[in-house]
């Protein structure tokens, strides 16, 4: 990665062994769909040049029409307001003893954390208690029921430029808190949800597509 600017003597950064730790999804009515990532790199070397770029031109993605489905075989939907997603390497950096340079970082246990405030009817709502509580209605009691319900999904689905269809797809989740409902009227309500997720579905947690 390369970091400099357009002056006519350039003070260019270039990062070398880099590996990304986080990345976050931001989404919200009326904005961009937005990431921002850390990363670290084994070394930096600075120069007066860098190599050539050309900006991106194609359309950025505009929240429009997303949609969430969330269950074991994920069909309710729900329109969402606004999310984060944020994926998680956990890296563990280091250094060799005697080097001021940091070694190859392990790998952690990757972790899926999301924050979404959605708009649906109720009917979804008693379901994501449920599966927040164990059963309906009051928490389940003992330890040997109280693990979360296995192989439910969460699915989010953006429609972007020129056809384009985002699909942001998290599998083995689980809802850590959901706020009280606010009654929009007409059967509709709003609430806030966290959770985590064990992975992406089928090992792919962002794909698009292309299509008429």
């Amino acid at each position: 990665m390369q970091a400099f600017n357009d002056a006519t003597a350039d003070m260019v950064d270039t990062y070398e062994g880099c590996v990304l730790n986080n990345c976050t999804l931001t989404i919200a009515e009326g904005d961009l769909l937005r990431a921002s990532a850390d990363w670290v790199a084994e070394t930096v070397r600075t120069n007066t040049a860098g190599a050539a770029f050309s900006a991106n031109t194609a359309a950025p993605w505009n929240f429009a029409q997303g949609i969430l489905k969330w269950g074991a075989s994920p069909t309710t939907e729900a329109y969402v307001t606004n999310a984060n997603i944020t994926i998680s390497n956990n890296l563990f950096v280091y250094r060799a003893l005697g080097s001021r340079f940091i070694k190859e970082p392990a790998t952690g246990m990757r972790r899926y954390d999301f924050n979404i405030t959605v708009k649906a009817n109720s009917d979804l709502l008693g379901t994501m208690q449920q599966d927040l509580m164990g059963q309906a209605n009051t928490p389940i009691a003992g330890t040997a029921s109280a693990s979360p319900t296995a192989s439910l999904e969460l699915l989010f689905y953006f429609s972007g430029p020129t056809n384009q269809v985002l699909n942001i797809q998290l599998d083995e989740a689980a809802i850590e808190t959901i706020s009280k409902p606010v009654d929009l009227g007409g059967g509709v309500i709003e609430l806030s949800l966290t959770g985590i997720a064990q992975e992406g579905k089928s090992n792919v947690p962002i794909s698009w597509q292309t299509g008429a």
